[in-house]
C-alpha cells in the first residue's frame, strides 16, 4: 500500500471525509425532519432536539479536529491507514443514506 504514503492521497482522503461529513449532516437533518428516521447517537440526539445548528457545529468541529490530527500525524502509518478506514466507513454511510432516501421515497410514493 505504498500509494497510501503520498501527501496527495492523504489530502484526497481527508477532503473526502470532510465532504462526506457535510453530506451526512444534510442527509441526517433531512430524513429526521421528514420523519423518516431518528438520530441513533443518544448524545447527538439530545443536542439535535435543542438545536440543529448546534448539532451541525459539533459534528463539523469534531470531524474537523480529527482531520487536523490525521493530517498532522500523516507520517505515521497508523494515521494513513486510519484516514483510509474513515473514508471507507463514511463512503458506506453515504450508500446507506442514499439507499434510505430511495426506500423512503418509494414508500411515500406508494402511500
Amino acid at each position: 500500500m505504498k500509494w497510501l504514503n503520498s501527501d496527495r492521497v492523504q489530502k484526497g482522503l481527508l477532503s473526502g471525509i470532510v465532504f462526506f461529513n457535510l453530506l451526512d449532516i444534510i442527509f441526517t437533518l433531512t430524513v429526521i425532519n421528514a420523519g423518516f428516521a431518528v438520530e441513533a447517537n443518544p448524545f447527538m440526539h439530545g443536542v439535535m432536539e435543542k438545536s440543529e445548528l448546534t448539532f451541525a457545529f459539533i459534528k463539523l468541529s469534531l470531524v474537523s479536529l480529527c482531520i487536523f490530527l490525521l493530517w498532522r500525524l500523516r507520517e505515521h502509518s497508523v494515521a494513513r491507514i486510519s484516514a483510509l478506514f474513515c473514508f471507507l466507513v463514511y463512503g458506506f454511510l453515504m450508500l446507506y443514506h442514499v439507499g434510505g432516501v430511495i426506500i423512503s421515497l418509494h414508500i411515500s410514493y406508494l402511500s
